[in-house]
């Protein structure tokens, strides 16, 4: 008992120091991009002081607490994808307060789908490539677990707009790139979805706009 409550405390301490380095981080960001002129700065006391850290916090205790399923999806991705286990993707994130525009990151998830080719070296259909390992992975939800990482560089929250494929960026308008800059739920109703609240706030501003 005595080494589980030591095994917590360390779990908290560590995930607890990674929230610090994030809060230290965002203030320096703060400090950095306040004249830029696409800066958007936090409002209120959750997104400015708690939202950032606590993403972090989190993040990092599942990391920790979950790094033995993370060792072995590592090893059999590695075995079942004769390979990389991870796949990575172009996802747009957070405008830059530079240049306003979202910047690309790569989100970080373990391969459900094996690279195999046909004879001209093309991939092969998904629905081939797509394995018994790779069903159960998707089917658990496992593959996503990679994206812990993305939280913990700052790239993704723990609760925030799913990103999209780089490639829909060109069919949306620039009310709905708009997604993009909501990173403050403090306004989130009950059983609202984050796209339900991108959604209702840029109506609410419309609205106002037209008074």
């Amino acid at each position: 008992m005595k080494v589980l409550l030591r095994i917590i405390k360390i779990i908290i301490g560590l995930a607890a120091l990674a929230s610090v380095i994030a809060f230290i981080a965002e203030r320096i960001d703060e400090i950095k991009y306040k004249r830029a002129k696409f800066f958007r700065k936090p409002t209120g006391i959750y997104e400015r002081f708690i939202k950032r850290p606590l993403d972090c916090f989190l993040s990092c205790g599942a990391t920790i607490v979950l790094s033995p399923v993370l060792l072995y999806l590592i090893i059999a991705g590695a075995i079942n994808m004769k390979g990389n286990p991870f796949f990575t993707q172009e996802r747009p994130g957070r405008k830059d307060p530079k240049t306003g525009r979202e910047r690309i990151f790569r989100l970080i998830k373990f391969r459900s789908m094996t690279n195999e080719k046909d004879a001209d070296g093309n991939l092969l259909p998904d629905e081939q490539r797509l394995k018994s390992y790779g069903k159960r992975l998707r089917a658990s939800s496992l593959d996503e677990l990679g994206e812990l990482l993305n939280i913990i560089k700052g790239d993704m929250a723990v609760v925030g707009p799913r990103p999209q494929l780089v490639r829909d960026m060109v069919f949306m308008t620039p009310e709905q790139r708009k997604r993009h800059t909501a990173v403050s739920y403090t306004h989130l109703r009950a059983h609202e979805t984050p796209e339900q609240l991108v959604c209702r706030l840029l109506l609410e501003k419309k609205k106002k706009n037209n008074w």
